[in-house]
């Protein structure tokens, strides 16, 4: 499937507010595709200063849960 520059970053917007809302309700993200959270959780690993009271982005996989 090609997907558009458009939607990409539609995708990417979910994904973000996803990711935050994870972080701050510190609870684990269930995901099919790591992928589309690893730069979030990246960013928040090395630069904890950037983000002093958010934890680690838990990311659990639907495959283990299957």
């Amino acid at each position: 499937m090609v997907e558009s520059r458009q939607d990409r970053l539609v995708r990417w917007r979910f994904d973000i507010l996803v990711a935050a809302t994870a972080l701050v309700t510190e609870l684990p993200l269930v995901h099919n595709n790591p992928a589309d959270f690893e730069a979030i959780r990246a960013a928040v690993e090395t630069s904890p200063d950037r983000f002093p009271k958010v934890g680690p982005l838990s990311l659990i996989s639907v495959a283990r849960l299957v």
